[in-house]
């Protein structure tokens, strides 16, 4: 794999730590929400790496007291500026970031399928079924290998038909499916990195490069790949932004913790 992305990339020496916002794109029911943002921190050098959810929720309005839907991080992404939800993460976090990936749901389905699945150790029993979006979720619990159909039904999951989630320690309703949603990008992430076959990266490229949304042109992300063939994913720091729900002017959002947001950042930027 890593002579392969040599190939491509052999030129590039640049080794300093690079910053990117990862946004997953749920398409259901002709919406396009950004259900799923992380940000990811990677370090060639010290072999280093970070991953941090944002709830969904979070706010990024002005004033609590007036708050409402549009003042929650996920309706900020427009892909027509991108730059928008680059702005208020960086507010937020006080990172830096630069980058931005734009996945959605069928496209890691695909990926997913490509490396011939991963092995994942599923939280809870998951039954779930809503016939207006032809969604259907029933995984037992635990250790078990994920295919693409399966990984839409994991990562898709709230709550069960009897409005049961995740259990409190684990952290419930959309806690539970960040905390879920990281464990299994690490699960896909290993996996991805044992592929060796010419034919399956061909496939990955392509798969990416058709569609994936980013700023960041292929050679420059092909030559991080070049270190990344050799990380370790025990190096991996998978972290949550620190703060509670608020109701507030009839609406449910995340007010993130500023002082432990800064601690959060400050511990694992680079």
């Amino acid at each position: 794999m890593c002579g392969v992305f040599k190939n491509v990339a052999n030129n590039v020496t640049n080794s300093e730590p690079i910053y990117i916002l990862l946004l997953g794109q749920n398409n259901d029911l002709g919406q396009s929400l950004t259900d799923t943002i992380i940000c990811f921190g990677y370090d060639p050098e010290k072999q280093e790496a970070f991953l941090v959810s944002i709830p969904r929720d979070t706010f990024v309005g002005k004033s609590l007291a007036s708050a409402t839907p549009n003042d929650k991080i996920n309706s900020i992404y427009s892909d027509k500026n991108p730059e928008r939800m680059l702005e208020k993460v960086n507010q937020l976090t006080g990172l830096n970031i630069e980058y931005y990936i734009k996945i959605d749901n069928n496209t890691l389905i695909k990926l997913v399928d490509i490396i011939g699945g991963a092995q994942f150790d599923v939280p809870i029993d998951m039954n779930y079924d809503d016939k207006t979006q032809n969604l259907h979720i029933h995984l037992k619990k635990g250790l078990q290998m994920i295919d693409g159909k399966k990984a839409e039904m994991l990562l898709r999951f709230r709550h069960n038909n009897n409005g049961t989630s995740y259990p409190a320690e684990y952290g419930d309703n959309d806690y539970g499916r960040m905390k879920t949603g990281r464990n299994f990008l690490l699960a896909v992430l290993e996996q991805t990195l044992k592929v060796k076959s010419v034919d399956e990266i061909t496939k990955i490229v392509k798969l990416c490069l058709e569609n994936v949304k980013t700023n960041l042109s292929t050679s420059y992300l092909l030559s991080y790949l070049v270190f990344a063939t050799d990380f370790d994913t025990e190096n991996l720091k998978l972290e949550q932004l620190p703060g509670e729900s608020v109701y507030t002017n009839g609406v449910w959002v995340f007010k993130a913790n500023d002082e432990e947001t800064k601690e959060l950042f400050e511990n694992v930027k680079f």
